[in-house]
């Protein structure tokens, strides 16, 4: 996490923000009614108190001022994939192990309980139709199973077979091969999974 907070500043620094500081959310360094505008995007989740990180936000605002609160709900992902039920099990094995997973249906509530006036709830569909490593599909299920892989929550082997046999890869898997897949790194994982299935399959003796 620190990495990444790391990586944000040095980006915000290259777009010559006027200032940059960091500080605890649930005790922003700054007095009350500060700023116009206030944006929060996927950080609630990591909040020890989520309530308490938008009652600073609202704090730090003028009369009058706006947020713009966005937070993923990851439990809520779909994925092509032939093994149904195993792609809803790492779907929710993944929303589940994180902090807050579901946090997205819950904004609108808690903006209430923070004392915004006026809320206008808006859910926002991405959706990718191709399995490229530059598209957040490809991205996101990476790092999904770098974080079960962590986590626990679900096996290796599921996990490989998981990014192996979604319905995006089987067409370029059967007619093409394996060297035209996107990455190495699909290739690999194709694979190691075809390597699991051949195990699988031997009988017991």
């Amino acid at each position: 996490m620190r990495s990444l907070v790391c990586k944000v500043i040095e980006i915000s620094r290259r777009l010559y923000l006027r200032e940059l500081r960091t500080g605890d959310a649930l005790a922003l360094p700054f007095p009350d009614g500060q700023f116009d505008r206030a944006f929060c995007v996927d950080t609630l989740e990591w909040v020890k108190d989520p309530l308490k990180g938008l009652e600073e936000i609202h704090r730090v605002l003028k009369p009058f001022g706006s947020a713009v609160v966005v937070h993923s709900d990851f439990d809520t992902q779909v994925f092509r994939c032939n093994d149904k039920g195993l792609c809803r099990t790492i779907v929710h094995a993944f929303s589940d192990s994180g902090p807050h997973g579901q946090l997205g249906r819950d904004l609108y509530h808690l903006c209430k309980r923070a004392k915004f006036q006026t809320i206008r709830p808006l859910a926002y569909t991405l959706i990718n139709t191709e399995w490229l490593p530059s598209l957040y599909g490809y991205k996101v299920a990476h790092m999904m199973v770098d974080w079960l892989t962590k986590t626990r929550r679900v096996t290796e082997g599921e996990l490989v077979r998981w990014l192996a046999r979604r319905q995006d890869l089987q067409p370029i898997i059967e007619s093409r091969g394996l060297d035209l897949l996107p990455t190495d790194e699909d290739r690999k994982i194709v694979q190691r999974a075809t390597r699991l299935d051949s195990f699988l399959t031997q009988p017991f003796h």
